[in-house]
C-alpha cells in the first residue's frame, strides 16, 4: 500500500496544478481575512499613515490595472518557461521535462504569480460591493498592492532560478539525486524483507507450471508499482502461491502473461482480478520501484552530450561522475529478492527482480558506446571503473565491471590501433 500510494505521489508531483491551486487558495483567504480584520478593528486601522488613501474610483481603477498586468506578467512567466523547456527537451532529452515540472521551486513562484492574479480578483469584487467612501477597504488594497509589488522581485529570482535550471550540470544533479532517493528507497524494502522468516528451500511446487492457471494484461502499459504486501495476503488467505512475470519498469501487452496462481482449481475470477489490483500500470513509467528508470535519465543525458550534434564532451564525463557515484551507494545497499513466505518459511509469492549486474550494464554499456572513439571519455571510463572495482563488495559487482573494462579494451584495439591516444589507453588500463 505504501508503494502504490509512493507512486501517486510522484505522478502527483509532476503536475504544475496542485501547488499553484494551493497558493491561489492561500492569496484568497489572505485577501478576505485581511477584509473581515478590516471591518472588526475599523477605528484602530484608520490612523496607521501607510494604507491606501485614495477615493473609491481610484482604487477600483488602479485594480483593473493591477489586474490586467499580473495577468500579462504571469503569460509572460509561462512563455520563459516554455522557451526553456523546449530548450532543455533539444539539448537534455524530452524526458527531463518531468525535472521542471516537479521542481518546486518552480511551481511554488508560478503559484505566486497565480495567486496575485487572484487577489486581484476577488479585490475586485469586494470593491464592487463598496458604495461610498467610508466603506472602502483600505488595509484589503493595501495588502493585495504590496502582493503585486513583490511580483516583481519575485520575477527576478524566477528568471535566475530558471536559469540555473536549465544548466545540464544542474538537471544532471536532480536526475542523480532521484536516482540515490530509489536505491535508498529499495534498501530499505529490502531490510523489511530480512526482517521476515527466511524462505525454506524445495518449498516451491515441482509440478507449478503444469498445474498454475494463467493471469494476464487488461491493458497496455508501463508497471508503475506492485503492492507486493497484498499480493502475498492474496495468497496466504486463499492458499495460493503467485508467480509474478515482471518487474516494475516492464511494459506489458494486452494479454501478455501477468502472473501465474498455482494451484489452478482454486483460482476465480475475484482473486485474479484482486491479484491485478494490486498492480498499478500505466502509459508512463515512475520511480518508485524502478530503478533503472532514473539510471536511463542520466544514461540519455550523457548518450545526447555524446552525439555528432552537440559534442559536449564534459557533459558525458558529468554524467559518468554521477553514474559511477551512484552505483558506489549502491555497493554498500541491497536490492529487494521479491521473494515472500509465510511464519513457516514456505514460499508463497515470488517475482524477477533488480540485479545489481543489471544496473553496472544499463549505467555504462551505451556511453562506452557511443564514446568509444573519443578518448577523453574512454580515458576518464577507465578512472571510473578501476574506482568502482574497489569500491565493489561481491564477486557479481567485480565481473559486471571487469566486463566493461573488457569491453573498453575491445574499442582501444579498434578504435585507437597503433596511435599515441591507443598507447596512453592501453598503460591507463593496466595501472
Amino acid at each position: 500500500m505504501i508503494s502504490k500510494l509512493y507512486n501517486y505521489y510522484l505522478i502527483a508531483r509532476e503536475s504544475l496544478f496542485y501547488t499553484p491551486a494551493i497558493i491561489c487558495l492561500l492569496y484568497t483567504v489572505v485577501c478576505l481575512t485581511a477584509f473581515k480584520v478590516e471591518y472588526v478593528y475599523v477605528d484602530e486601522l484608520k490612523s496607521i499613515p501607510l494604507l491606501f488613501n485614495g477615493e473609491l474610483k481610484d482604487a477600483k481603477e488602479i485594480v483593473r490595472i493591477l489586474l490586467s498586468s499580473m495577468i500579462t506578467l504571469t503569460v509572460l512567466v509561462i512563455s520563459i518557461t516554455m522557451v526553456v523547456l523546449n530548450l532543455s527537451a533539444s539539448q537534455l532529452g524530452p524526458r527531463l521535462i518531468r525535472i521542471f515540472m516537479s521542481d518546486r521551486q518552480t511551481k511554488v513562484y508560478i503559484g505566486l504569480f497565480f495567486g496575485s492574479i487572484a487577489a486581484c480578483f476577488v479585490l475586485t469584487g469586494l470593491l464592487h460591493e463598496v458604495t461610498n467612501q467610508d466603506e472602502l477597504p483600505r488595509m484589503t488594497v493595501s495588502v493585495v498592492f504590496m502582493m503585486c509589488f513583490a511580483n516583481l522581485f519575485i520575477l527576478l529570482s524566477y528568471v535566475q532560478h530558471v536559469a540555473q535550471l536549465s544548466v545540464a550540470d544542474e538537471i544532471i544533479t536532480k536526475v542523480h539525486g532521484e536516482l540515490v532517493a530509489s536505491i535508498k528507497r529499495l534498501d530499505s524494502v529490502a531490510k523489511d524483507e530480512d526482517g521476515q522468516v527466511e524462505p525454506k528451500e524445495n518449498t516451491w511446487p515441482k509440478d507449478f507450471d503444469k498445474k498454475a492457471q494463467s493471469v494476464f494484461a487488461a491493458k497496455n502499459g508501463y508497471v508503475q508499482a506492485c503492492d507486493y504486501d497484498r499480493a502475498k495476503n492474496i495468497a496466504e488467505q486463499n492458499k495460493l502461491r503467485i508467480e509474478l512475470c515482471f518487474r516494475p519498469g516492464d511494459y506489458m501487452i494486452h494479454g501478455e502473461e501477468l502472473a501465474k496462481l498455482y494451484p489452478k482449481n482454486k483460482s476465480t475470477p475475484e482473486i485474479e482480478k484482486d491479484l491485478v489490483d494490486t498492480i498499478i500500470m500505466g502509459t508512463k513509467r515512475t520511480g518508485s520501484q524502478d530503478i533503472q528508470y532514473s539510471v536511463r535519465h542520466l544514461v540519455e543525458i550523457g548518450l545526447r552530450a555524446l552525439s555528432p550534434g552537440i559534442n559536449d564532451n564534459y557533459t558525458a564525463i558529468t554524467v559518468l561522475n554521477k553514474l559511477s557515484s551512484s552505483l558506489s551507494e549502491l555497493f554498500d545497499r541491497k536490492m529487494p529478492d521479491r521473494l515472500y513466505c509465510d511464519d513457516t518459511g514456505k514460499i508463497l509469492v515470488t517475482g524477477p527482480s533488480f540485479e545489481q549486474s543489471d544496473i553496472i550494464i544499463e549505467a555504462f554499456s551505451k556511453i562506452r558506446k557511443a564514446g568509444e572513439g573519443k578518448p577523453d571519455i574512454i580515458l576518464h571510463l577507465i578512472d571510473m571503473l578501476k574506482t568502482l572495482k574497489k569500491l565493489a563488495h561481491t564477486k557479481t559487482q567485480k565481473t559486471a565491471l571487469d566486463n566493461q573494462l573488457s569491453y573498453v579494451k575491445d574499442h582501444i584495439a579498434v578504435n585507437f590501433k597503433d596511435t599515441e591516444e591507443g598507447k596512453m589507453l592501453t598503460a591507463a588500463l593496466k595501472a
